[in-house]
């Protein structure tokens, strides 16, 4: 039995949210003209690039919700066995989903779904989380993080 967020490709485990990457990988071993080997790193920088927004955009998320830089270390970094604040995290993922990446547009974001977990496990207030949201998300004018 294969993990949930994991699949099998040669005989390599991978995570799911990283088949489009390995997907352009493979077609770029695969192309034999120089042209369209640089088009597919292109779409290879493109996807990277998006991630790289992302991921900034999450560290940026977390630095304007709490001071304290070993607490927010450990929410960028650790992911929770246990959700006790359920409540804070359905609000606060819907408000993610609908106002900074949408996540069936985004599917990279999704990644991150532990980030707004430890948000709440903080006991930060869901109304500064999601104000925080609101706040930078005007800004956002990216989507297809895949």
């Amino acid at each position: 039995q294969l993990l949930p967020h994991f699949k099998e490709v040669d005989g390599v485990m991978w995570p799911v949210r990283e088949i489009p990457l390995l997907s352009l990988e493979r077609v770029l071993d695969a192309e034999v003209t120089s042209h369209g080997k640089e088009v597919i790193q292109r779409k290879i920088q493109r996807l990277l690039k998006k991630r790289d927004y992302l991921d900034s955009f999450v560290k940026e998320l977390v630095d304007g919700l709490v001071p304290n830089r070993v607490i927010r270390e450990r929410i960028l970094s650790d992911h929770p066995d246990l959700l006790t604040q359920p409540l804070c995290f359905d609000t606060v993922v819907k408000m993610f989903s609908r106002v900074c990446f949408d996540f069936i547009r985004n599917p990279y974001a999704l990644k991150f779904s532990y980030v707004l977990a430890n948000l709440c496990e903080e006991l930060i207030n869901t109304t500064l989380i999601v104000n925080r949201m609101v706040d930078i998300c005007e800004e956002v004018e990216i989507t297809g993080v895949h």
